[in-house]
């Protein structure tokens, strides 16, 4: 007797806690042809096209939310003509700082807004800040890669966080 058993996609429910599961489902061979087979595969395509889907919505929203940064910190360096890796009076250091933390937030909302998580975007500007700071030479200022890993990227985590919070209440 050929026996196949697969997994269809299922909700646990713990309190208010909803936990994703699997519910075991058995087809013997008599089956094959039948309606349960079909909804089993049915299921199993739909779950796995499910998860793509929202990998590839949280790709593209992490990287919406990542752009709206940089190209903001792209274009306030190039229009206020500063080399972001130059030393800058305090000032400018100070209005960077709180635009970039601006900007970082508002990329973070967006990311939330369009997939539900921000964290990967905070991640994403300190991973880019940190490989920078690498990178460069020793001769350079590191205030502007300092302060995004310090500021800008805890921003974009709390831009994101605002957007929830809004929605809890």
């Amino acid at each position: 007797m050929l026996e196949i058993t697969a997994s269809r996609p299922g909700r646990l429910a713990l309190g208010t806690l909803a936990v994703p599961t699997f519910q075991p489902l058995t087809i013997k061979e008599s089956d094959l042809s039948t309606r349960k087979f079909d909804r089993a595969v049915a299921d199993a395509y739909w779950y796995h096209d499910a998860i793509a889907m929202r990998l590839l919505r949280r790709t593209i929203a992490v990287f919406v939310g990542y752009m709206i940064f940089a190209v903001s910190a792209g274009l306030l360096f190039k229009l206020s003509g500063h080399n972001p890796h130059a030393t800058a009076s305090l000032m400018f250091m100070i209005i960077s700082t709180v635009y970039g933390m601006v900007f970082a937030a508002l990329g973070g909302f967006v990311a939330t807004k369009l997939s539900g998580s921000a964290q990967a975007v905070g991640a994403l500007i300190a991973l880019g800040a940190a490989a920078s700071l690498v990178m460069s030479p020793s001769t350079d200022a590191k205030w502007s890669q300092l302060s995004a890993i310090l500021f800008m990227a805890p921003s974009a985590v709390f831009g994101g966080a605002l957007l929830v919070r809004k929605f809890a209440k």
